[in-house]
């Protein structure tokens, strides 16, 4: 009887721990029919339809993988967590700088999202540096 207990309590403490560990990786899945040449960082991609796979990590990120019509996973990219939330479904972003769309973010209804490394991402570091070398003023 003993034993029973002993196997039952470590099967009830693996389950915790698994739903725990699933519940921290959550992933949605987008599907995105794109009708416009766009980049994501520094690579280019044709208008097309794309599945994009947004895996929660800890510290409020997400791991989005892009795949194309074919089912090849074309890339990778992290992104940070924003307030940009969507209402109903999943919304993508994009600036266009140039003629060029570039996707810049992913609002989600639990989430938003901007892609690290992008145009968004740098003009937001580029004011933030701006700012912090403005010259301050001093008391007498």
């Amino acid at each position: 009887m003993k034993r029973f207990i002993q196997i039952f309590s470590f099967l009830g403490l693996a389950l915790i721990f698994s739903a725990a560990t699933a519940k921290a990786q959550t992933v949605n899945k987008v599907d995105a029919k794109i009708p416009f040449n766009f980049s994501v960082g520094d690579k280019n991609y044709e208008a097309g339809d794309y599945k994009l796979k947004i895996q929660s990590i800890a510290a409020g990120g997400a791991l989005v993988t892009i795949v194309d019509s074919e089912g090849n996973h074309v890339q990778s990219v992290l992104a940070v967590s924003t307030g940009n939330i969507s209402i109903g479904r999943p919304e993508l972003r994009f600036d266009k700088q140039n003629g060029q769309r570039s996707l810049v973010g992913i609002s989600l209804p639990t989430s938003g999202l901007q892609i690290a490394g992008s145009r968004a991402e740098a003009a937001t570091l580029t004011r933030h540096k701006a700012k912090s070398a403005e010259p301050t003023a001093k008391k007498s």
